[in-house]
């Protein structure tokens, strides 16, 4: 099982990959995703897919729906993330590079980050 440390790790690094022109200071377990680092809806559905995509999973619509229809905070969005690495055994925290890529099917995540991405 990963710990809290280390998901809110992979979560940094999944923002500063996915928005590196924004500037981000000091990201710490009470910051606010919304007020205080600015992410909308479609950027917390970008997170979650990555987050999927590195751990090899799948997070439930349920779950994503939560993330999306509330301000949380950074380590609540965190500790909602972790249980889905519950059944994982520890190992170095993939990087974006080396992860195989997981196309989660029939999802909301996968369907949102489908009809924002799709070419008009």
């Amino acid at each position: 099982m990963y710990t809290q440390e280390q998901i809110q790790k992979t979560i940094k690094q999944i923002i500063y990959s996915l928005f590196p022109d924004r500037s981000f200071v000091n990201i710490e377990y009470e910051t606010n995703m919304v007020t205080e680092l600015q992410l909308d809806s479609l950027d917390i559905v970008e997170i979650v897919c990555d987050f999927e995509k590195r751990f090899g999973l799948v997070v439930s619509d349920l779950d994503t729906d939560k993330l999306l229809e509330n301000t949380w905070s950074f380590g609540a969005f965190c500790d909602i993330l972790q249980k889905y690495t519950k059944n994982l055994k520890y190992t170095e925290i993939p990087t974006q590079k080396t992860a195989a890529p997981v196309k989660p099917k029939n999802t909301f995540v996968f369907k949102m980050k489908e009809m924002f991405t799709r070419k008009r």
